[in-house]
């Protein structure tokens, strides 16, 4: 019990880099499209990270920023600017059909921000942005 505490304490002091990069550009949407996608996505995707108080406690810490780090890398809504106009259209409909079949917001990221789910009214308003319908 005594080595398992010394070894919680020591990994506190390996920092996992919470970071948040200057934002450079802003996913265009509506205003009612972006309050759900601050709400649900920005987290992880985005440049404008609330980094929650479990985020610096290590192992956790070194998850969430593995998360962060990857959600950003995939798609980043304050990086907006630099996705073709081609790439926009098809990342819209991706993320029509990663909500709608439930695959986003993670599950694991669902546990801990209820608050984040995008309900049955929201999605159509995503669908409306996402297909221009």
């Amino acid at each position: 019990m005594v080595l398992f505490l010394i070894v919680l304490i020591g990994i506190q002091f390996i920092d996992a880099k919470k970071t948040n990069p200057p934002v450079t550009d802003e996913v265009h949407a509506p205003p009612v499209v972006l309050k759900i996608l601050k709400k649900s996505c920005y987290d992880c995707h985005s440049n404008r990270t609330n980094w929650p108080l479990y985020a610096y406690i290590a192992p956790i810490s070194w998850y969430v920023v593995g998360h962060v780090n990857e959600g950003r890398g995939k798609l980043n809504f304050t990086e907006w600017d630099k996705i073709s106009h081609a790439n926009r259209i098809k990342i819209k409909r991706k993320i029509l059909k990663e909500i709608s079949e439930g695959d986003m917001p993670v599950q694991s990221y669902m546990y801990m921000h209820p608050q984040a789910e995008v309900t049955l009214d929201e999605q159509k308003i995503i669908q409306k942005w996402a297909t221009g319908k």
